[in-house]
């Protein structure tokens, strides 16, 4: 068992999915940025339970890897330990992103629960992940409109807040999901 190997595996990883969006994740790839004003703690209200989840899950998995990786040596196997930390992290990315997005919908549903929207448009977890942090910020995680009012998703706040008129006029209710 390669500790340093595995680590470095999993930095690859991590530093070739933060080109997804270097703004957000650049801290991953080079560490002492963490120590400079990073954008992340102000969503861990939403990301904390996710996060809890995925590494529980994955934690899980590693537990029954190296349980194999214990046993008697099999052919293949080589390819088999070269794989699995890009397919442990890759399982994380997924585990993440699905009770993410379950997250956010359960969220946006409480949120909608006394409501009566014309129209509610919201994108999937991953694409707001990719646009986080834009500048300027074209771009809605969700939105309703309600009696001619919008009303758009803040993942920081959990909540929706009303718009502007300023706002409001960059921004259409796309019918993903006619209420």
């Amino acid at each position: 068992f390669n500790v340093l190997g595995v680590v470095r595996k999993t930095y690859f990883f991590w530093a070739v999915c933060s080109l997804m969006n270097l703004g957000l994740f650049l801290p991953f790839v080079f560490p002492p940025l963490f120590l400079e004003e990073t954008k992340l703690p102000k969503f861990l209200p939403f990301i904390a339970p996710p996060l809890f989840y995925a590494t529980a899950l994955t934690l899980a998995l590693v537990i029954v890897i190296v349980v194999r990786l214990s046993r008697p040596r099999v052919a293949g196997e080589w390819l088999f330990k070269e794989v699995w930390p890009y397919a442990v992290n890759a399982f994380f990315l997924i585990a993440l992103t699905v009770s993410a997005q379950i997250r956010q919908e359960s969220l946006i549903a409480d949120a909608l629960k006394n409501r009566k929207p014309d129209c509610l448009s919201s994108r999937p977890f991953l694409v707001s992940l990719a646009r986080a942090g834009d500048r300027p910020q074209f771009y809605e995680h969700a939105m309703f409109e309600e009696n001619g009012r919008k009303f758009y998703w803040s993942y920081s706040e959990l909540s929706f807040y009303e718009g502007n008129e300023r706002l409001d006029r960059n921004f259409t209710c796309i019918e993903h999901r006619k209420l």
